[in-house]
């Protein structure tokens, strides 16, 4: 039988949650359940459990919990949760996964949380709750938000904004009149739910593992509920007070992610040497002057003309920590346009980034736009009073971004920074005023008892949650917090940031370790393997622009030889690369496998693992042309990492004199890697040589 929510209500509140908390539970008759022909319920604690509807298998439940943990007398919501027992049938422990957003379902994410987990799943449960708010709990649903293109900066932004925080407050009914519930949906109340849920389940004490906003929601939790914890991972975090409103390290990471990025690269330190960030100054400068108005490509192939201006140069900027094809090609890409006028990289850099993940229109049970606003506005520090009047915001947002120093969002001016299109520093000026006293962090610091184990990882170039985030996080957990920075990775890198799954098999790796004996020393050695992000050296406009092979013993090929071979090599990874977006689920494909178009011209088609890519006709330069085949193997999982293969690649400029048969390898997993090429002209002289790893 369910606990009835006043009398669990009641036990939050009163009762010492040790109390009413028992360890590893029997969980016997689950691993029957998880195959084909076990029951379809299970019971663990108090719950009744059902055989999930969803594409991994386990058992979902649905408590019934208060609207308001503080005044129980607004009514109930459900908060769905989904438990994946362990293989032998007996936890040795529960892990707690918790996702980001704010507004994505925990539950959605399970495709990743299994891999991440899949070495500890024989003996422990894995446990996702959706967030009140998202997927199956109560999910907010404001239509014109949830359909709103990613714009901050308008007024028709904040007016839909505004009437979703109205819509919010004439949904729920309680003694006759509507609750008041715009400041019902953030992390106080959601931490709430899942100490309920543990209960119920008779589940703890917890590892609890949170990506992004999920780690800022375990901060809350750990803060709270220490005694419920075994341990706490914490995958690209930030700080849960003393926040800056203006996401000033994010700003800082921005500076140093793209120089270090080049820098560290073959190509682009080779060929662009100097600094990064004045190129890109030059760049804002120019878009400032008068924005880039052309027409690109989509990934898949659909012509579109576009207008890019310095605040969307901010937001691709931004985007790096989670798609590094912005690393990859910008610098390259607007060297192009500067010194020779050659808009065609740079025009579709942006359009395949802004195409991607954050600029989807994803689904309110999937994402709720509505809850993501509704938590931040509440927990989040504004640059405004939520308590004043939003006239007095206005008043008090701008003073506070006239205070800001001259070059906060250098490389981009300050206006441009603050008008970015994925920037929300003014997202909550037109928010209900809240009613409730609620804050999600009581204590000062440290945050969480010395006895609780807490490990956070960040990558060194995540400009969403930069390390500067994470250690001042780090800072405030404590003396029992230890911080791991994995070079050469962004957002989320035991979740794999961009991959969906960790391809290195480190940052993952560490978490694993960490989680089975959280008291152990940690081996960190596997984070000096991790390759740097291969960035493009020069994006040829003709072959005469680029740079040469290195020829090696045995050589007989020309100089301009040379080039073709480099260029060829070039393309072929331009392709795999772009693979990417149209390989990522959020893209659908052109029939069996994937196809996309090259960088001026011709396709591509590959199948579904990426084993087998053909070129036909790709156009890396405005005088070339490359076609033949080529396989990317040893992946762990479809548009991973592995070793590039390419044999009878053919390129040739338009001129017919020169052509060349190649055969080419590299490996992605290698630091500093060399493709190898070795070929014949059409003449009949060999071609050995090497090119820094596209």
């Amino acid at each position: 039988m369910l606990i009835g929510t006043i009398a669990l209500a009641t036990a939050l509140h009163l009762v010492p949650v040790g109390s009413w908390i028992h360890s590893n539970p029997a969980v016997s008759s689950a691993h029957a359940a998880s195959t084909a022909g076990g029951p379809k319920s299970i019971v663990v604690g108090t719950q009744l459990l059902h055989r999930c509807q969803a594409t991994e298998p386990g058992y979902c439940g649905n408590l019934i919990v208060p609207l308001n943990w503080l005044d129980l007398r607004q009514g109930t919501i459900g908060i769905h949760y989904e438990l994946i027992p362990p293989r032998s049938g007996v936890a040795k422990h529960t892990i707690v996964a918790e996702e980001g957003g704010p507004g994505y379902a925990s539950m959605g994410t399970a495709a990743s949380y299994v891999p991440l987990f899949a070495p500890m799943l024989g003996n422990h449960n894995l446990l996702m709750m959706d967030e009140r708010g998202t997927g199956g709990s109560a999910a907010i649903d404001c239509k014109p938000l949830q359909a709103f293109v990613a714009d901050y900066a308008r007024p028709a932004y904040l007016r839909v904004a505004r009437d979703c925080g109205d819509q919010l407050d004439r949904t729920y009914r309680a003694g006759g009149a509507y609750v008041r519930a715009s400041d019902l949906f953030d992390t106080s109340q959601s931490v709430r739910d899942l100490a309920a849920i543990l209960a119920s389940l008779q589940q703890g004490p917890v590892d609890l593992y949170g990506d992004s906003y999920g780690s800022f929601f375990a901060q809350v939790f750990a803060a709270r509920y220490p005694q419920l914890l075994r341990s706490v991972v914490l995958d690209s975090t930030y700080a849960t007070i003393h926040q800056n409103p203006f996401d000033a390290y994010g700003e800082a990471e921005i500076r140093f992610a793209y120089d270090a990025v080049c820098q560290r690269s073959l190509a682009c330190s080779a060929d662009a040497p100097g600094n990064s960030d004045e190129r890109i100054h030059r760049l804002a400068e120019r878009l400032d002057a008068a924005p880039l108005v052309t027409t690109t490509r989509t990934p898949r192939g659909a012509s579109v003309r576009i207008r890019v201006d310095s605040p969307e140069l901010e937001t691709l900027l931004a985007a790096g920590g989670y798609d590094y094809e912005t690393y990859r090609n910008l610098d390259a890409a607007l060297r192009a346009w500067l010194e020779r006028g050659d808009d065609v990289p740079l025009a579709r850099l942006f359009e395949f980034t802004l195409y991607g993940p954050a600029f989807y229109a994803y689904g309110y049970k999937e994402f709720s736009a509505g809850m993501g606003l509704a938590d931040e506005c509440t927990v989040y520090a504004n640059p405004f009073s939520l308590l004043s009047s939003i006239p007095q915001r206005r008043r008090e947002y701008a003073q506070a971004t006239a205070a800001l120093p001259p070059h906060f969002g250098y490389p981009v001016s300050n206006a441009d920074a603050l008008n970015a299109t994925d920037e929300a520093y003014d997202e909550c000026l037109t928010w209900p005023r809240p009613t409730l006293d609620d804050p999600i962090i009581t204590n000062h610091p440290p945050l969480v008892p010395a006895t609780l184990p807490v490990l956070i990882v960040s990558g060194d170039i995540d400009t969403v949650t930069s390390p500067g985030d994470n250690e001042q996080a780090f800072r405030q957990l404590g003396p029992s917090a230890r911080l791991v920075t994995i070079p050469n990775e962004g957002h989320t890198p035991a979740l794999g940031g961009p991959y969906l799954y960790d391809p290195y098999h480190c940052a993952a790796r560490i978490v694993r370790a960490f989680v089975t004996d959280p008291s152990a020393s940690l081996d960190t050695s596997c984070t000096a393997r991790i390759p740097e992000i291969r960035t493009v050296g020069v994006f040829p406009t003709v072959l005469a622009d680029q740079p040469p092979a290195a020829p090696l013993r045995g050589n007989q090929a020309d100089a301009d030889e040379l080039r073709l071979a480099a260029l060829a090599v070039e393309a072929l990874g331009d392709v795999i690369w772009n693979a990417g977006y149209l390989n990522d689920e959020y893209l659908p494909n052109c029939g069996p496998g994937y196809c996309g178009v090259g960088l001026r011209g011709g396709t591509y088609r590959a199948s579904n693992d990426l084993t087998r890519i053909i070129l036909q006709r790709i156009a890396y330069s405005n005088d070339t042309t490359v076609s033949g085949s080529a396989a990317v193997l040893g992946t762990a999982f479809i548009g991973a990492p592995g070793e590039v293969r390419a044999r009878g690649i053919h390129a040739a400029d338009d001129s017919g004199r020169l052509a060349l048969s190649l055969d080419v390898a590299w490996s992605q997993f290698q630091v500093h890697a060399l493709a190898r090429i070795d070929g014949v002209t059409r003449a009949g002289r060999a071609i050995h040589a090497i090119v820094p790893a596209p």
